[in-house]
């Protein structure tokens, strides 16, 4: 295994002693490990399962109905405390198709901490799906990473407030192996034509991929979009720009996804 497949690590298991490992090491001593050629899959995982970030057919299905923000039964289960209907909440959306599970305990008054803590305790054991941690507390999401035993995504990152804070995201995204999702967003406020989401993803890109050490296919782009029927005449081109914006992210930002 070790000089044709290029088997890096031997050792022994259950039932091994110190003995056969003296001998094992004697045995292998003299041999080069073959080289191989790895390509790692751009994909996420939980401790069950792994999910390519890209899908055949597409999209990548992000399921958003465990967060306070996107259900109001998922909110009121977690207002009352309803941990195993939480639970209840994440498996139905699993089961409903999505690859991925956006998590968000954000209430106002409430400790984040805690509920992220609570909710995921459940979660990653008994859900196999992977997760997308939904906070804006840096602190919230250093806390779900450590309880993940899979690579998850960070949702997410912006130049609002400047770069600071995305630095900050962007080193506990390395550090734990996730992926991060990044909106077009600087601090003149959300992109809305093309070339803006194009100029601020660069940004990121560069910040990100170049600098803080992230890989290029761990960077997903958000390039936003807005309310096509609100009767907002500026908005009326909100559907072209983003498209466009997707293919001009594309081309400057390579290895990079869009979500």
């Amino acid at each position: 295994m070790v000089g044709s497949e290029g088997a890096a690590i031997i050792g022994g298991c259950c039932g091994t002693d110190p003995s056969y490992i003296a001998q094992l090491s004697r045995q292998i001593a003299s041999i080069t490990p073959a080289a191989r050629t790895i390509q790692p899959m751009e994909a996420v995982s939980s401790l069950f399962t792994e999910k390519e970030l890209t899908q055949e057919p597409a999209p990548f299905l992000i399921g958003e109905r465990t967060n306070t923000n996107g259900s109001r039964l998922f909110r009121n289960k977690l207002l009352k405390e309803d941990w195993d209907g939480i639970l209840d909440v994440a498996r139905e959306q699993a089961a409903s198709g999505a690859h991925a599970l956006d998590l968000c305990v954000a209430y106002t008054g409430r400790d984040e901490i805690r509920d992220m803590k609570e909710a995921l305790s459940r979660i990653v054991t008994q859900v196999d799906l992977p997760l997308v941690i939904d906070s804006t507390s840096p602190q919230v999401i250093e806390e779900a990473l450590k309880m993940i035993g899979g690579k998850s995504i960070i949702n997410s990152i912006n130049l609002e407030d400047g770069e600071e804070r995305a630095r900050k995201i962007c080193r506990l995204a390395k550090r734990y192996g996730s992926a991060l999702i990044a909106l077009t967003i600087d601090e003149k406020g959300m992109a809305k034509e093309a070339s803006r989401k194009e100029e601020i993803a660069k940004r990121i890109y560069r910040m990100a991929v170049e600098e803080e050490g992230i890989p290029a296919g761990d960077l997903l782009f958000d390039t936003l979009t807005f309310t096509l029927g609100s009767g907002d005449e500026s908005l009326r081109t909100a559907g072209i720009e983003t498209m466009e914006g997707i293919r001009r992210v594309k081309k400057s930002c390579p290895g990079s996804h869009t979500v």
